[in-house]
């Protein structure tokens, strides 16, 4: 029997909450361009996925679960121009969500404090621009803003 060695970094198991994501791709589909939502309940992943569809007009779209692709669409309507015109701002999040920075590259995640990042950036700071300013100390350096429901427990 030969000895088992430990996975690699990109061979490790994905955390529960990377099991169901709502990605926004490129057109040529190539390019993932930004996770819309990541989340260990399929019902919520399934909200966040009718959202996107809605909120995401012309854009195509993966409703994913781990690597396997559940549906795939080109969203109906005229694609919009700015990305940041579907970013939540600050004023939009509400007691039960929580932020947390998160580098795709090297895995490393912070929580965010709602109330101090009002208080750095203001209520109107859209997210989109927040996370421009956050960088991680991995070579790919770019860090996204995910929100999500804080835990009931």
């Amino acid at each position: 029997m030969r000895n088992a060695r430990p996975p690699r970094h990109s061979e490790a198991m994905p955390t529960p909450e990377d099991n169901y994501r709502v990605e926004v791709w490129s057109d040529d589909g190539k390019t993932l361009v930004e996770t819309l939502s990541r989340s260990p309940d399929f019902n919520v992943s399934l909200v966040a996925w009718h959202e996107a569809v809605r909120r995401r007009p012309g854009h195509l779209l993966i409703h994913a679960n781990a690597d396997r692709v559940m549906e795939r669409l080109v969203a109906p309507g005229e694609k919009q121009q700015r990305r940041e015109d579907f970013s939540p701002a600050l004023r939009d999040l509400r007691h039960w969500h929580q932020m947390r920075l998160f580098c795709s590259a090297c895995r490393k995640s912070v929580q965010l404090d709602t109330d101090q990042m009002i208080e750095r950036f203001g209520r109107d700071a859209i997210l989109a621009e927040i996370e421009k300013r956050f960088t991680c100390g991995c070579p790919k350096r770019r860090v996204k803003i995910e929100v999500s429901s804080k835990s009931r427990d």
